[in-house]
């Protein structure tokens, strides 16, 4: 991945719902966790509300499609050894 580009998680999660939809999975058969493996620069250094915001876009979109059990985790690995700021937890009521 080239410096200076950024992660698309919308369309991440939109390949997931369609893979789901295609496949005619049951919730159950859906995958339990989303891992991201980054080492770009400033990663959630705004706060991550991008990506929360298409995590919320992604809930919707399940529930919309009867997948409303089957919303993954996600789980942010910064791969940068020299990078000493870990990535910020976050989490809500309601999320799994």
């Amino acid at each position: 991945m080239v410096c200076g580009m950024e992660i698309d998680f919308r369309k991440v999660f939109d390949m997931i719902l369609q893979v789901a939809v295609d496949g005619n999975l049951r919730p159950d058969q859906m995958g339990k966790m989303v891992f991201v493996l980054t080492c770009l620069e400033n990663f959630d250094r705004d706060g991550g509300s991008c990506w929360e915001s298409d995590y919320e876009a992604l809930q919707k979109n399940l529930k919309e499609k009867g997948y409303s059990d089957a919303v993954p985790h996600i789980v942010f690995w910064h791969l940068d050894p020299y990078e000493t700021v870990p990535v910020s937890c976050r989490w809500r009521p309601g999320w799994p």
